[in-house]
């Protein structure tokens, strides 16, 4: 719909720099860059389909802004090299140069960095952050860590939007744990009675802590609610002090400190659960323990899940012949 192939539905209008997707089509793609899931390239070499494009664009000095963009996308080597015999990633690069060329001060990516290896990758999320500020940038991708590098905000897909947000907010909404890993000392070796020990601590210590099967020999794996790790105990001295002390200007809105003061309590949330295990770090027997946020690819699937369920849910009631008229109450019917 932002590039004007479809149009919007319900009476809606797209606008790029002023100009309407449906009423000024040319104008509002004059600012657009389009990088698509397929590579458009044809039998000219890397330097010649930058060319062709800038000339398209309306580019003034064409060699120059040619050169900046081999530069930008890491395809400086193989200028002169002919676009078919390029590898997938190298072929990326190419349809990502084109969508970059005359400088659009909106980009559309579907998917840029498939066929990458790492390496490539990351000189790709320095691209596009080098080029994102004062412009727009939609990016599709699979990648959750792609997403989470890039994205000020996420949107999840399944059929429909499912969810929208900043990667803290969606982490709060649908994932709001931290993740820990310990290793005893006596780790492969450990006894059953020191794991229940060390267990009962835990499930004692966090309220809400949920313990992973795959706690054996000397390791184990929870999850505790972020709420609950300044909840417990004397960690609510310690939020309110730290809220308290951690002000800003007179001149700040309400709203403001209202933020400073959440900031305060999710920053006491990591302390307090590193302070607790640091003071019984020896008594417990733990050599090693990592904390960890909830990755994004955990909350994409939580949403998805969710929504599946339901869907689910939804299609087995109808097949079943059973419908709800609204009143609460079920009926049957059968099927003509």
């Amino acid at each position: 719909m932002i590039r004007g192939d479809l149009p919007p539905d319900r009476g809606g209008d797209i606008t790029v720099e002023g100009y309407s997707v449906r009423k000024n089509r040319p104008q509002a793609r004059s600012y657009l860059g389009t990088c698509p899931q397929y590579d458009a390239i044809d039998a000219l070499n890397v330097r010649e389909h930058l060319a062709f494009y800038a000339r398209i664009r309306g580019v003034q000095d064409v060699k120059h802004n040619v050169d900046a963009v081999l530069n930008a996308v890491g395809l400086n080597d193989f200028a002169n090299r002919m676009a078919i015999k390029l590898s997938g990633g190298n072929k990326r690069k190419l349809s990502l140069g084109i969508a970059l060329m005359g400088n659009p001060s909106a980009i559309l990516l579907d998917e840029p960095s498939s066929g990458m290896d790492a390496r490539a990758k990351r000189i790709m999320w320095k691209t596009l952050k080098d080029i994102s500020p004062n412009r727009s940038v939609v990016l599709t991708t699979h990648s959750m860590e792609e997403s989470e590098n890039l994205s000020r905000r996420v949107g999840i897909i399944s059929k429909k939007m499912l969810a929208l947000g900043s990667t803290t907010y969606l982490r709060k909404q649908f994932g709001n744990n931290y993740h820990i890993h310990i290793v005893l000392e006596s780790a492969p070796n450990t006894s059953d009675e020191e794991m229940e020990r060390v267990k009962g601590w835990l499930l004692g210590m966090f309220e809400g802590a949920e313990l992973e099967d795959k706690s054996l020999h000397g390791q184990i794996k929870f999850k505790v609610p972020a709420n609950a790790a300044t909840e417990n105990r004397n960690d609510v001295g310690i939020t309110r002090k730290l809220a308290d002390d951690d002000t800003i200007s007179s001149a700040s809105t309400n709203s403001d400190h209202k933020m400073v003061a959440t900031t305060a309590i999710q920053r006491t949330s990591v302390n307090s659960l590193f302070e607790k295990f640091e003071t019984h770090k020896k008594d417990l027997g733990i050599m090693y323990y990592n904390i960890s946020q909830t990755s994004l690819e955990e909350v994409f699937l939580n949403i998805v899940g969710k929504s599946e369920a339901i869907e689910e849910g939804y299609e087995r009631e109808h097949q079943d012949g059973v419908a709800n008229d609204g009143s609460g109450k079920k009926r049957w019917w059968k099927r003509s």
